[in-house]
């Protein structure tokens, strides 16, 4: 405990599992939460000693809190130590956040190709990927209410042997599937902040046709592997990076 606390991440920990409540699904009693609290933050800060070149991110805690419902804390310890140091978790864990916008980016060549109107309109509004940010570094787990639907979601990323790319095909299924209530805040409402509110809400799971976006998650990324985009990908950073100079 004293090696726990002692962790320069520790506090930051803490605060974000403080923040945790609504991560904790039905029947979970306000006498079981603390107890839960102190071991997410034993379990999280535990990894992050066995890997000092690993950094925390707000939202590892997301994820980390899933599996410790789960499986317990022993058990979630050594699966989260697992995917953070291989190549599931590792890339969102870097000093900067540089290499998970880049995987973002992946959104957009995919999304022309599907929609050449979506992608022109979300190019125009120059909302670019920060909206996804949040989906992709806690599996979705940060912004859906329903906890069936996160541990349905864990299941489908941990069966998919194309890490981390597929909560990015996701985010683009999603996206795709709410191209007319995109393209319907017409022309007036074309803007960074308009698109970012719209497309940041991801509505109620009730509505969403969760089956179908997996499957549709999983055509995308048969139909545009990563290394068949990779070029438009690289060429379309260059772009935004030079219209910021």
């Amino acid at each position: 405990q004293e090696e726990v606390e002692g962790h320069k991440s520790y506090k930051q920990v803490v605060l974000d599992v403080d923040r945790s409540l609504k991560r904790f699904p039905p029947g979970i009693s306000d006498e079981q939460r603390p107890e839960l609290q102190d071991q997410l933050v034993r379990l999280i800060v535990r990894v992050l000693t066995k890997h000092p070149d690993l950094h925390y991110y707000q939202g590892y805690h997301d994820i980390a809190i899933t599996f410790l419902l789960v499986v317990g804390e022993q058990s979630g310890f050594h699966i989260v130590e697992r995917l953070s140091a291989g190549k599931q978790l590792r890339e969102f864990m870097e000093p900067t956040m540089e290499r998970t916008t880049y995987l973002l980016h992946f959104m957009y060549p995919v999304l022309n190709q599907e929609s050449p109107e979506l992608h022109a309109y979300l190019e125009n509004s120059e909302v670019g990927t920060i909206f996804a940010l949040p989906w992709l570094i806690t599996w979705f787990s940060h912004v859906l209410p329903d906890y069936k639907d996160v541990v349905r979601l864990f299941d489908f990323f941990l069966a998919q042997p194309h890490y981390p790319m597929m909560p990015v095909y996701l985010a683009t299924a999603i996206v795709l599937h709410r191209r007319n209530e995109i393209l319907m805040s017409g022309s007036e409402n074309c803007d960074m902040a308009y698109v970012h509110a719209l497309l940041s809400r991801i509505p109620i799971s009730d509505t969403l046709p969760f089956e179908k976006l997996l499957a549709s998650a999983s055509y995308l990324h048969s139909k545009y592997p990563p290394h068949s985009i990779e070029k438009e990908v690289k060429a379309r950073i260059k772009r935004v990076r030079f219209a910021f100079l």
